[in-house]
């Protein structure tokens, strides 16, 4: 059986800020040392991404993250309400104007197998899961994309 993988992304922060961040990657370590999870990568992102013309090759390659985990909603009936919120950004001496998303503070994609199997945070039949429901539910086997069985998480 396959073990799924994990992409934690998350909104690089002032210094010393994150500490739920952090409580995240350990629990998502605890995961990874027992062998529920094949492996997590943790990855940053801006507070918004230029999506009409990405200016960088990061904001380009975040963009077309972001185009993958709408396609997945898409098939998979659920709302990615908060890769939703779109900005006008460049307005005045800032440069020309364009369209930004603005990106979630804490995001968590699943793969099994190189496929997409989830992402957090969605909401499904009207109820909201964020990245915490799918690692507590994974430390018990019942995580979607995760078939592992019960795992004690320290």
């Amino acid at each position: 059986m396959t073990r799924p993988t994990v992409e934690l992304w998350i909104r690089t922060l002032p210094t010393g800020e994150g500490e739920e961040h952090d409580e995240l990657r350990r629990r998502l370590a605890a995961l990874d040392r027992r062998g529920v999870v094949e492996s997590v990568r943790v990855r940053t992102w801006p507070h918004e991404v230029v999506v009409d013309e990405p200016a960088t090759a990061r904001d380009s390659a975040i963009a077309d993250r972001v185009r993958e985990f709408r396609r997945w909603a898409a098939r998979a009936g659920v709302a990615l309400p908060a890769f939703d919120d779109r900005v006008t950004t460049g307005v005045g001496r800032m440069g020309p104007e364009c369209t930004a998303l603005r990106l979630p503070q804490t995001a968590l994609a699943v793969r099994r197998g190189g496929r997409l199997q989830w992402v957090a945070p969605c909401v499904e039949d009207g109820v909201e899961h964020t990245p915490w429901e799918w690692v507590d539910a994974a430390a018990d086997g019942a995580a979607p994309g995760c078939e592992a069985g019960p795992v004690l998480i320290a």
